[in-house]
């Protein structure tokens, strides 16, 4: 997730110490804006690039309606000219396409929101450059049905999509649904933030949002049903587009987990098959409230594990953790109070004090921001000597009213004494008499500070730091406006008395070498570190299982003999996030990334580390996911991988569905081409 930072116009509420304070004040009431993340949707225009060639146009061929397109991802750093694009109607219409594509040695790739940083989909090729031989498949505009199914007996509450639907939608067709919990229906135990994303992409790379099983839930979530690992866990059928060797063509197929292994390779394929549609396990919806805080700092947060892991330090992230099983820290780079956000599973009165919300994304403050905001934030990236002086009166004047009237708020709520503080923080950077608007690099520190500031504030003038309602109307807070930005992803699954060890030494870690680059005179990181916790993917509470080969393979939280062994049942997911070409930014997540594989913390017999698919990872001089070593370690960390190499290529023997940058990620573990399994 990301956030933008303040516009706050001088009020007397704030009780300036002295004169010069306020003055202070005053002045900064436009720069503090200039400081922000947000910005709309990436650009999807058919007609940019060069002209096409007459080989590059819509063949004449091709079964349904299909445009030439531009594709870019989720942050911009991924992108292709003139790529073909169709929306099926159908699951009969996918077919036609891929047996089109297979009579034409094209690839075929899914695509949808494209909130994704991996190179899973194509191959960057950059905008002016036409990319043919591929063909994109949306099921956005017409594959988007939901159907629910009550309990019955022993199975659960099952709801079937097709997987061109928005995690949104979803949601809301879970919630007005009959049977479930009266008047709210059914949910997810735990989501995504992005409210736009499709449930096919989240599939894919087993999406998850923050939560572990804990006693306090079960009087209104039972863990009878509830799957604390990824949603890829969740799937207890399928359809997938695979070879039908009889015929000799493609063709639509129902896997099922109730039959046995056979959906393995689809409960998380990383783009190694096309699936149109998914039955996933569901829970009857329940009531939860989220608390946001901003007055606990770092190292009180992330302290080291005390005597007894399970009575932690308090404020600690892990006390949260073991109260309510849901916890976030999203912490800015060169601040000491991460905001931090920790839900509570509630029963169906509004707890005192909260705020009741009748929809989702309620941060409005931070993805609903404009142009202007975003244009200074990318800022940092450019040149030190940069001048932004007309953008800041154009934030200015967009922003002069934004965040007035919140006096009272402010003396009544915690927030209110860290606002104050935190803008008289922020004044002391600023000269008395002029305000030179520059940008580059050595903004971050204060860019940061002011986003800090620009949280406190919104959460006062949104009433948003305390907050309740169905459970879709808290998890899902991030909107297509946020910012787009890069970000690096692990997971390390460990037990649960570990895990505030790996949040102590990481965010030691993580401080210590953002503090080296910056007495370097180097500013690589500009956005948060995110950090959560989630339960793995046990194929126990998951209806049609019964033997951990029934655990998704491929997925980050895969639950396999090695993890069940040694009671690895919790995953803490690490995210720091900066902008696509940062300076410096590939050098200190190399060095990171070579911390984390290296540090006893992480390794060996407490834990083991994994990437999160869809992130950045695997860093060397190249950049992200060219690391060979780091590669070979994610393919000999999965046992069944060479299994699922063979799978995909008895599926898909005719190569559709991969891309020049997955063929050689997904081979053996010896780095031979995998062959179709018997």
């Amino acid at each position: 997730v990301t956030v933008s930072v303040l516009y706050w116009s001088s009020r007397k509420a704030l009780q300036p110490r002295t004169l010069r304070s306020r003055r202070r004040r005053g002045q900064l009431a436009s720069y503090l804006a200039s400081r922000s993340m947000g910005c709309g949707a990436s650009s999807n225009k058919k007609d940019e690039g060069k002209p096409l060639p007459p080989e590059e146009t819509v063949p004449k061929d091709f079964p349904i309606h299909a445009e030439r397109r531009l594709y870019i991802c989720w942050d911009e750093s991924c992108a292709a000219n003139h790529v073909l694009m169709c929306s099926p109607k159908s699951a009969d219409e996918v077919v036609q396409v891929c047996n089109w594509a297979a009579d034409n040695k094209w690839k075929v790739r899914a695509t949808g929101i494209k909130h994704n940083w991996s190179p899973i989909t194509v191959q960057n090729v950059g905008v002016e450059k036409n990319l043919n031989g591929y063909v994109l498949v949306s099921l956005m505009e017409h594959m988007t049905k939901v159907s629910v199914k009550p309990a019955d007996g022993e199975m659960p509450p099952l709801a079937t999509v097709e997987l061109g639907c928005k995690q949104k939608d979803f949601l809301t067709a879970l919630e007005k649904a009959p049977g479930g919990t009266e008047g709210i229906g059914y949910g997810m135990v735990h989501t995504p933030a992005p409210d736009d994303i499709t449930i096919g992409g989240i599939l894919a790379i087993d999406g998850h949002g923050t939560s572990i099983p804990v006693k306090s839930e079960e009087p209104y979530l039972d863990p009878k049903w509830a799957n604390y690992g990824s949603y890829s866990n969740c799937m207890v059928a399928c359809k997938a587009i695979v070879w039908d060797a009889k015929d000799g063509k493609y063709a639509c197929k129902e896997f099922r987990r109730e039959d046995g292994d056979a959906i393995a390779p689809f409960l998380s394929h990383v783009g190694k098959a096309l699936l149109v549609e998914a039955t996933l396990q569901v829970v009857p919806n329940y009531y939860m409230r989220c608390v946001s805080r901003l007055d606990i700092d770092w190292e009180t947060m992330f302290p080291p594990t005390p005597a007894d892991p399970m009575q932690p330090q308090k404020d600690s992230m892990m006390e949260f953790i073991l109260k309510s099983g849901r916890a976030e820290a999203i912490w800015f780079p060169f601040t000491d109070c991460p905001w931090f956000k920790h839900w509570e599973v509630t029963g169906p009165e509004l707890p005192e004090g909260s705020t009741k919300v009748d929809g989702m994304t309620n941060y409005t403050f931070a993805d609903d921001l404009g142009p202007n905001l975003t244009k200074f934030y990318r800022s940092l990236v450019g040149s030190d000597n940069d001048r932004h002086d007309e953008l800041v009166r154009q934030i200015r004047k967009d922003e002069a009213e934004r965040f007035s009237g919140n006096e009272g708020k402010a003396e009544k709520k915690n927030l209110g004494t860290k606002l104050a503080e935190w803008f008289d923080e922020v004044a002391t950077d600023v000269a008395d008499d002029a305000i030179e608007i520059v940008g580059g690099p050595r903004a971050t520190p204060f860019v940061n500070k002011c986003t800090r500031l620009r949280v406190c504030a919104g959460l006062l003038d949104t009433d948003t730091d305390d907050i309740w309602g169905p459970s879709k109307n808290t998890l899902i807070y991030v909107k297509s406006t946020t910012l787009k930005v890069t970000a690096n992803g692990y997971v390390v699954m460990t037990t649960l008395d570990n895990v505030q060890e790996c949040m102590h030494v990481f965010a030691k870690m993580y401080h210590e070498l953002l503090q080296k680059y910056k007495e370097a005179g180097k500013y690589p990181i500009a956005c948060p570190l995110e950090i959560r916790v989630t339960g793995v993917d046990k194929p126990d509470p998951i209806f049609g299982t019964t033997r951990t080969t029934y655990t998704p393979p491929t997925s980050a939280l895969t639950y396999d003999e090695t993890a069940e062994a040694r009671k690895w049942d919790v995953a803490l997911w690490l995210d720091v996030l900066s902008f696509p070409g940062a300076p410096n930014s590939n050098d200190f997540y190399v060095e990171m990334e070579k911390q984390l594989m290296s540090h006893p913390t992480f390794i060996g017999e407490k834990a083991r580390i994994r990437p999160e698919w869809s992130k950045g990872w695997g860093y060397d001089a190249a950049g992200p996911w060219t690391s060979e070593s780091f590669r070979d370690h994610t393919r000999r960390g999965l046992p069944r991988w060479d299994e699922m190499m063979a799978q995909y290529a008895k599926h898909d023997p005719k190569e559709l569905f991969t891309n020049a940058w997955m063929d050689k990620f997904f081979v053996k573990v010896n780095g031979e081409k995998a062959t179709a399994a018997a």
